[in-house]
């Protein structure tokens, strides 16, 4: 039995995403347009954070980088603490395997000032886009001491 690690999960999921036949599709539009699976098959990274111009990848090493739909050759490598940890939540709906790695809250990390801001926010929207209102926190309902 192997061990559970952040880094054999990570490849676990790639290895399935590499066997896939046809295009990942994420319900975007701007993502429909291009082949997640050729791109995961070529850099060897897990997608698990889509945004409107690009996607955040995860390698098994644990670096994170966005890959920019418009200027594919363009990785950011992502080093701020509160975009992995959103990034990770979001990644986590999708591979749940990447649960137990989803960062701990240390004593020096801060309560989100706005999670109750924008659970009033969803409450007032309508049903269909609450679930894109996302909070400053990605949900955790804390901030790195640097994330503010």
């Amino acid at each position: 039995m192997s061990k559970r690690t952040f880094s054999n999960v990570v490849k676990g999921y790639i290895a399935k995403l590499k066997e896939t036949a046809t295009p990942y599709n994420y319900d975007n539009t701007n993502v429909a347009q291009i082949d997640i699976c050729k791109i995961v098959k070529e850099q060897n990274f897990l997608p698990i954070f889509f945004d409107w111009t690009a996607f955040c990848a995860v390698r098994p090493n644990g670096e994170m980088v966005w890959y920019d739909y418009e200027n594919p050759n363009n990785f950011q490598v992502e080093y701020n603490e509160r975009i992995r940890n959103i990034a990770m939540v979001k990644g986590i709906e999708r591979f749940p395997d990447l649960l137990p790695f989803l960062p701990k809250r240390s004593l020096e990390d801060i309560d989100c000032p706005y999670c109750e801001t924008t659970a009033k926010t969803r409450e007032a929207m309508p049903e269909s886009p609450r679930e894109s209102i996302n909070c400053y926190c990605g949900g955790l309902a804390w901030i790195p001491k640097n994330g503010l």
